[in-house]
């Protein structure tokens, strides 16, 4: 769905009496939009990362008698924890750039960098536009470099199996 369909599905969602406007009223509405809209990409990259790992470790640790649990935290995370990395990455870079639906839901009060950055193009001073731009390219940088940093240590670790 794009942004402002996606805002406005939100608004009619939330935008009632009771529990549902305390909901709308705060912070909430917006981590519920970001998650709701980008938590498709995260999952769809760990599926992908663990379709990278060998099946036959997984099924000889059923075979043996593991649960799913200690399957998933002994082979799964340490086999991908960097596409974890990778995907956590991207999914914040998608969240932190996002405008379209939370210029429409942004709670009173509070003005997130996205919905001030967009307002202030239109109606603020260049200068301040373009301190607030570099800022936010900034922190998308550092990001994607905490991120890359991150990925690039986690697969150069070996298993313990490896080191042998």
């Amino acid at each position: 769905l794009s942004g402002p369909l996606f805002g406005i599905g939100l608004i009619v969602l939330y935008n009632h009496p009771g529990a549902r406007a305390h909901v709308y009223d705060s912070m909430a509405i917006v981590v519920i939009a970001c998650v709701a809209r980008y938590l498709f990409f995260a999952v769809q990259a760990g599926a992908a990362a663990l379709h990278t790992a060998p099946p036959a470790l997984f099924e000889a640790a059923a075979v043996a008698g593991q649960p799913w649990w200690r399957r998933a935290a002994a082979l799964g995370w340490p086999l991908t924890a960097h596409w974890a990395v990778a995907a956590w990455g991207v999914a914040f870079i998608l969240v932190f750039s996002e405008a379209d639906a939370i210029v429409l839901i942004a709670p009173p009060g509070f003005t997130p960098l996205p919905a001030r950055l967009h307002s202030l193009m239109h109606y603020g001073p260049s200068a301040y536009v373009a301190a607030l731009s570099v800022t936010v390219v900034a922190l998308l940088m550092g990001a994607a470099l905490v991120s890359w940093s991150a990925f690039w240590l986690l697969a150069r670790r070996r298993l313990p199996s490896e080191r042998l």
